[in-house]
C-alpha cells in the first residue's frame, strides 16, 4: 500500500530498489520472425497458417537479504542488470481450415483452428530467486496445443 492508490509511493525511497534497475524489460524479444499464408484446397476448403519464431523473454536473477541484515527488513535485490538473462527462443505454428456451404441467402462457415499445432513446449517464466531451492526451475509454460471448432452463418 504505502499510498500507491493515490499515486504516491515510498518504494523508491529505498536505494536498494535501484540496484541493477536499468536494462531490458521482461517482454523484449530481440528477434521476431513471422510467416503468414493461405491456400485453397480441393472442395473449396480454405487453409491459412501463421508461424512465429521469437527470442525468449528476459529474466533477472535476484536475492533476498536475511532478516535483520538491513534496518528496513528483508530486501529483494537484483543480482545482475535487469533483463540480462534470457529464456530459450519459441516457435509457434497455428493453422485454420474453413469450409463455406451456401444455404439460403448466406453461407454456413465451418472452421477448425489449431493453435500451437505441433505442441511445441516452451518455458515462459522461471524462479529467478537465487536463495531458493527452486532457483532456475520453470514456473510457467506456453499454452499447449488447442483446437477450436466453430460454426457461423454469414449473410
Amino acid at each position: 500500500s504505502d499510498g500507491e492508490a493515490d499515486g504516491f509511493t515510498t518504494l523508491f525511497d529505498d536505494p536498494n530498489f535501484l540496484i541493477n534497475a536499468e536494462g531490458k524489460p521482461t517482454h523484449d524479444p530481440t528477434w521476431e520472425f513471422k510467416i503468414m499464408g493461405y491456400y485453397t484446397f480441393p472442395w473449396d476448403i480454405l487453409g491459412s497458417f501463421y508461424y512465429r519464431h521469437f527470442t525468449g523473454d528476459t529474466f533477472t536473477t535476484t536475492f533476498r537479504t536475511d532478516r535483520g541484515v538491513l534496518d528496513q527488513g528483508r530486501v529483494t535485490i537484483k543480482a545482475v542488470p535487469r533483463g540480462s538473462e534470457r529464456l530459450d527462443a519459441r516457435n509457434v505454428f497455428d493453422l485454420r481450415l474453413e469450409k463455406a456451404v451456401p444455404i439460403g441467402q448466406g453461407n454456413f462457415k465451418f472452421t477448425v483452428d489449431f493453435f500451437n499445432l505441433f505442441n511445441s513446449g516452451s518455458i515462459t517464466d522461471i524462479d529467478a530467486r537465487s536463495e531458493v531451492v527452486t532457483f532456475l526451475e520453470p514456473t510457467e509454460f506456453n499454452t499447449p496445443r488447442e483446437v477450436r471448432i466453430g460454426l457461423r452463418y454469414q449473410f
